[in-house]
């Protein structure tokens, strides 16, 4: 998997950086980029390049700072519309979007609040969280 930055620069990403779950919408109408992507324009002879729409982290004792700096920086600057941060031990997801500003927390869920998971990238989806931790 590469991630490719608007000026046709990329980062390889290694499998210590990798994440659990990416998601790519087959039409990428981006909120914070000039131009839409096509998700055939990803498509290369090594695999997909680009950006997922969102990325879902799981938190875990040992890759908590990690998760929430210094991924967080890497899809903020590459363009990653939304990316979630699932806490188990919290029973919580925490919901950011990029903005033209960088990301801004867009929500935070809590399985006591009876809250459910949706999503603009998942029109359809709806998740209680209650469910999630169960």
């Amino acid at each position: 998997f590469k991630i490719c930055s608007n000026s046709g620069s990329s980062v390889k990403t290694g499998s210590s950086s990798a994440s659990g779950l990416m998601f790519w919408t087959i039409e990428r109408p981006r909120a914070t980029r000039t131009e839409d992507v096509k998700a055939s324009d990803l498509i290369a002879k090594r695999g997909l390049e680009g950006a997922p729409d969102l990325v879902v982290e799981v938190l875990s004792p040992s890759n908590r700072r990690r998760d929430e700096v210094v991924k967080r920086a890497l899809y903020e600057k590459y363009g990653v519309e939304e990316y979630w941060i699932v806490d188990s031990e919290a029973d919580t997801v925490r919901i950011y979007r990029l903005t033209d500003d960088g990301y801004v927390e867009a929500a935070a869920l809590t399985a006591t609040a009876g809250d459910v998971l949706t999503s603009p990238m998942l029109p359809s989806f709806a998740l209680p969280l209650e469910k999630l931790f169960a």
